[in-house]
């Protein structure tokens, strides 16, 4: 078992939304299912599952829902099926009426041919049963299975460590985070990973949340390519990029886009080109893209690496505007 194969939960077809569980399995005994949705909370590892079935699937294709429908499929289109989309809740957040964009997915999945489909979505943004039977009439086999991605236990949370140090000593960590009433961050791999970097290194733990989330993003920051890093940046210039990040992102999520265009790509609604922002910190925004908290999507297209990152930037960057008199109305 690795931590790539996850444990999921059957939900029961009925409940509205789907909360009756039926029983657990791995996420890899659904590798012939005709569709299945993966429910999970922000942080718990949809994406990162989505991406290593796809690599175990022969043919799959990864793509988010936002490119699916925005995007041309290219060369081939969808001849090798199965079809990972992931992010229902990104589309239908930014969308007045959620069951629009779904419509949208639904029908382009109908020209597609009704490809074997894997679709990931936070709980809050799926609509039960009757999204399940709606999206049951463009499955291949008019079947959905409705899937819970569940937190990590123990052994998993062990595995993890081990994969980043033989020496880890996985006891101690979780001994040491129940003591701090911080064992609930160890079930997210985000969050996990924020909390295990550091202590695997014999670095202090943060005191809270937001402290763990403050110092991971801190960490993406700081450039590690000895090729392309200047002077160690202080803590003054790494809070002006946190800063910059923070407002790209608000600017992101608020619009409802996905990312931004890179040059010589002309930006469009998903994906606003760079230029868009503040002209006057242009070189802030330059020096934020090209941290870790961002990372590549479509060609000449770059998006948040995380969206729970991106929605921590935004908020930091709201907040402290708030501070410096930004009216909480406007």
């Amino acid at each position: 078992m690795t931590l790539a194969d996850r444990r999921v939960t059957v939900l029961s077809a009925e409940a509205d939304p789907p909360t009756h569980a039926t029983r657990q399995q791995r996420l890899s005994e659904f590798r012939e299912a005709g569709a299945y949705v993966l429910l999970g909370d922000p942080g718990l590892g949809k994406t990162t599952a989505f991406r290593e079935e796809s690599r175990r699937s022969p043919d799959a294709r990864f793509l988010t829902v936002r490119d699916f429908l925005a995007l041309p499929l290219g060369e081939g289109g969808l001849s090798s099926p199965p079809l990972f989309l992931d992010g229902l809740d990104e589309v239908r957040v930014a969308a007045d009426d959620p069951r629009r964009p779904f419509d949208r997915l639904r029908a382009r999945l109908a020209t597609c041919g009704k490809p074997r489909l894997r679709l990931s979505c936070r709980p809050m943004e799926w609509l039960g049963d009757d999204d399940r039977q709606r999206l049951a009439t463009v499955s291949p086999d008019g079947e959905v299975a409705v899937l819970r991605l569940e937190a990590l236990d123990d052994e998993e949370i062990a595995a993890f460590l081990r994969d980043r140090s033989e020496d880890a000593d996985a006891a101690r960590f979780l001994r040491v985070a129940r003591e701090r009433r911080m064992d609930d961050l160890l079930r997210n791999p985000l969050t996990l990973g924020f909390l295990a970097e550091p202590a695997v290194a014999g670095a202090v733990w943060p005191e809270s949340r937001r402290a763990a989330f403050e110092q991971a993003c801190r960490e993406l920051v700081v450039e590690r390519n000895p090729q392309h890093r200047l002077p160690p940046a202080s803590p003054k210039e790494a809070t002006v990029l946190l800063d910059a990040a923070g407002e790209l992102c608000a600017h992101l999520l608020l619009g409802g886009a996905a990312g931004l265009s890179l040059p010589p790509l002309a930006g469009d609604a998903a994906y606003p080109g760079l230029d868009s922002a503040a002209a006057d910190r242009a070189g802030a925004h330059r020096a934020a893209i090209a941290s870790r908290v961002f990372a590549g999507g479509p060609p000449h297209r770059i998006v948040p690496a995380h969206r729970q990152i991106a929605e921590y930037l935004a908020a930091r960057f709201l907040a402290s505007r708030m501070e410096d008199g930004l009216p909480r109305r406007r």
